[in-house]
């Protein structure tokens, strides 16, 4: 049998000690077959700051924050929540969670959630961070 053959599974894994910025033991267990009972989940967050000019109080704040949080928790199916500025009567800081197979899904999820934060009408959009990452369960 040529050597072309007798190659192990373990042969096709990449020598280098970094792939990706990975050491090479974590690149191995990304790269090798996952068992058929293992659950592949894409999580991403989202964390923006929103500036809320018209609110004078507390509760005119929580009444726009409420507003917005219910509306794309609907509108994306996704997770919600204030995580920062609670006394702030000017700044909101929110975070969105999504959970899903595949990374473009999420990503685009989380652009179309900061793209409607940015056309809302009371308040401004300062800036907003998100991560997406692969968790195998």
């Amino acid at each position: 049998m040529s050597s072309r053959h007798s190659r192990s599974k373990a042969d096709s894994v990449p020598s280098k000690s970094y792939v990706w910025g990975l050491a090479k033991a974590e690149t191995a267990s990304l790269l090798s077959p996952t068992p058929a009972n293992t659950v592949i989940m894409v999580i991403g967050s989202l964390e923006v700051r929103l500036l809320i000019r018209e609110s004078r109080t507390l509760k005119d704040k929580r009444q726009v924050v409420r507003s917005i949080l219910e509306r794309l928790r609907n509108g994306f199916n996704v997770s919600a929540t204030e995580v920062d500025s609670h006394q702030d009567v000017k700044v909101a800081t929110l975070a969105f969670a999504v959970v899903g197979f595949e990374i473009a899904a999420v990503q685009h999820t989380l652009q179309q959630i900061a793209e409607a934060l940015r056309k809302h009408p009371v308040a401004e959009y300062l800036n907003g961070e998100s991560v997406v990452g692969r968790e195998v369960v």
